[in-house]
């Protein structure tokens, strides 16, 4: 992580994230590697999102992202809201969606994983003025193609761009990291990936066209009718 983290601030970014569950073993205590994140965040002066990975406190056990400022200040954290196979034996989820912002006039919201299978978590924060969201991924090789329509259904449908980064741990979790954006021919507006990771370690990187993205968002979202949506609070 040290390393690849280094190679990336060679390019001067903005903001790094980081898969989840990055860290070897099975059930790894994030909070043990934050420190050396923090310290990071700080030597380059670039935000940091610490992928995601199991965190206990007060006797209870939580999957949770962690954001660094380029100050190495930790500004906030987001529990993963939707656990998924044995995670619900171990961890319990979250209630609730943080918007993180970066000072610029920008704001971003994290999905961890299987967070993005529920349209709903997207949705919010789209609706809550996140105009970027990150979503740490651990996703198997036999859901990697899921895995991207989802990510193309989130992004297209809320005109948000999306960086999920994989973890990778073979021979079953191969990567497969992706970064959208939105591109527009006339009134249609297309996902794009204009990053894409591979099948081994590395660092990927794209250019973001926030403001573009917004248009194409705010356009969707007047058109929305919330209240003909009643039915969705039903069980």
């Amino acid at each position: 992580m040290t390393r690849l983290i280094a190679l990336a601030a060679k390019k001067e970014p903005k903001i790094i994230c980081l898969a989840e569950h990055w860290l070897p073993g099975r059930r790894a205590e994030l909070s043990d590697a934050l420190p050396g994140v923090q310290k990071l965040a700080r030597e380059f002066g670039i935000w940091i999102v610490a992928g995601a990975d199991f965190t206990r406190r007060e006797g209870r056990t939580f999957i949770e992202s962690v954001v660094f400022d380029p100050a190495g200040d930790e500004v906030g954290r987001q529990l993963k809201t939707h656990l998924f196979g044995l995670e619900k034996k171990v961890a319990k989820p979250g209630s609730e969606f943080r918007i993180f912002d970066l000072g610029d006039g920008h704001r971003f919201g994290i999905t961890i994983c299987h967070d993005l299978v529920y349209p709903e978590v997207a949705r919010m924060f789209a609706l809550r003025g996140a105009d970027l969201i990150f979503a740490p991924a651990m996703i198997g090789q036999d859901g990697i193609g899921p895995w991207h329509l989802y990510l193309q259904a989130r992004s297209l449908e809320n005109r948000i761009p999306i960086v999920s980064p994989n973890v990778l741990m073979p021979p079953r979790f191969r990567g497969g990291s992706r970064i959208l954006t939105l591109t527009s021919k006339g009134p249609i507006v297309y996902t794009s990936f204009v990053a894409r990771g591979g099948t081994s370690e590395g660092v990927f990187q794209a250019e973001i066209d926030l403001e573009s993205a917004k248009t194409y968002r705010l356009a969707r979202l007047r058109d929305r009718r919330p209240e003909i949506y009643s039915g969705l609070q039903g069980n």
